[in-house]
């Protein structure tokens, strides 16, 4: 997601064009983790080069939320007490717990199929197929 707003990236064509063809053809599925990460890192000046103000940030976060084509999945309670019970068998730790949030919202939603340029970080949750965009 973040490549598709970000036109210096070098994935930003490729990542765009998945976007649209995916709410085209699909519709998509965004963790509310997902969107909070896009939050932080977008807006970071350490992170990416142009950093967005937290207004267009919160206004690609509202198109997103606004359109018919964009589920949102959301963090309950159950789910909450899950990930930090499962936490010690993958041995999460540091920011690696945004990952493991993001991958158990997604079992309990019944996702099973999940897009990231980052498939290493969901390697050992064997109840996800992870793709890399870049290499459909």
């Amino acid at each position: 997601m973040i490549y598709s707003v970000n036109e210096e990236s070098e994935y930003y064509k490729k990542a765009r064009k998945f976007i649209e063809n995916k709410l085209i053809n699909d519709g998509i599925a965004v963790t509310d983790i997902t969107l909070i990460e896009f939050f932080q890192v977008t807006t970071n000046e350490k992170v990416v080069s142009n950093p967005f103000s937290a207004e267009e940030a919160n206004g690609i976060i509202q198109d997103l939320l606004n359109d018919p084509r964009v589920e949102l999945l959301q963090m309950e309670e159950n789910i909450l007490k899950y990930v930090f019970e499962t936490s010690k068998y993958h041995k999460i730790s540091k920011y690696e717990i945004y990952d493991h949030i993001i991958a158990n919202i997604c079992k309990f939603y019944d996702v099973d199929e999940f897009y990231t340029l980052n498939n290493h970080d969901f390697d050992s949750y064997d109840f996800l197929t992870v793709i890399n965009p870049f290499k459909i």
